[in-house]
């Protein structure tokens, strides 16, 4: 199983359509500045998860 690296560039459009979920509901829980132009880091995609993850687990 290949697991990608920290700095490979997710395109948010691309997630959205795999993960069956509007674009805008992704940015708006994971809290993604829109200034980033729906790319990022999959460091970044990841740190945002844990986040989103942790806060969840404590409402």
């Amino acid at each position: 199983m290949n697991t990608p690296s920290d700095d490979q560039v997710v395109d948010l459009n691309e997630f959205a359509s795999l993960a069956g979920f509007p674009i805008e509901l992704i940015q708006k829980e994971l809290v993604l500045d829109d200034q980033i132009e729906n790319r990022l880091t999959m460091g970044q995609l990841r740190e945002a998860m844990l986040k989103y993850l942790d806060e969840a687990s404590l409402k």
